[in-house]
């Protein structure tokens, strides 16, 4: 049956590569690393748009931090609507800093003002 666009599982077996290894390629950004922070769909699209950047032979790095800085709430789709359409601070401006995110974490709940589903 058909999987997707109409396609079946073995024509997409034939027309995709067996793995991908972005490092090889070249694609891959920089390692990062958000400890024990609950910020992952930062750093995913973080990811993603690095693998962007790095197709178009450039070598900036997006800033995890200024994309959760967005949203504070953790899950994707939150965190993709609310940094659609802004700009995004390269990693070198705004690097990230797990007890920086700890201290916006701890002020916001001081204030009251911690996101529905954020634990602190």
């Amino acid at each position: 049956g058909s999987v997707d666009g109409g396609m079946t599982e073995e024509a997409w077996r034939k027309v995709l590569p067996r793995s991908v290894d972005h490092r090889t390629v070249g694609t891959e950004g920089p390692v990062m690393n958000q400890a024990q922070v609950g910020c992952c769909s930062a750093f995913s699209l973080a990811g993603a748009l690095n693998n962007a950047i790095r197709r178009q032979s450039k070598s900036d790095a997006i800033s995890p931090m200024h994309i959760w800085s967005h949203y504070f709430t953790p899950g994707m789709s939150s965190a993709s609507t609310k940094n659609q359409g802004r700009p995004l601070a390269v990693l070198a401006l705004w690097p990230y800093a797990e007890s920086s995110v700890r201290a916006q974490l701890r002020y916001l709940a001081d204030q009251g003002e911690l996101p529905a589903g954020v634990s602190w």
